[in-house]
C-alpha cells in the first residue's frame, strides 16, 4: 500500500462517515479509483456501494446467488 491510496482510502472513509471495520473495503475501492475505475465483485455490496459512491468509474457487482 502506498501513500496514495491510503490518503484516498482514508478520503472514501470519510465522506461515507464509516470506521475502520470497513477499512479493507475502502482500500479495493481506493485502488480501482486511482486505476481510473474497475468491476468490483463481492458479496458485501451495501458497503462496497456505499463507498463506491464516491469514486470514479467504480460499479460493485453481487457474486450471491
Amino acid at each position: 500500500m502506498d501513500t496514495r491510496t491510503g490518503v484516498r482510502a482514508g478520503q472514501l472513509l470519510g465522506a461515507t462517515r464509516r470506521g475502520s471495520d470497513v477499512a479493507v473495503d475502502a482500500f479495493v475501492v481506493a485502488v480501482a479509483d486511482l486505476a481510473g475505475g474497475a468491476v468490483i465483485a463481492t458479496v458485501d455490496v451495501a458497503d462496497m456501494n456505499a463507498l463506491a459512491g464516491h469514486a470514479t468509474n467504480v460499479k460493485v457487482v453481487s457474486i450471491q446467488r
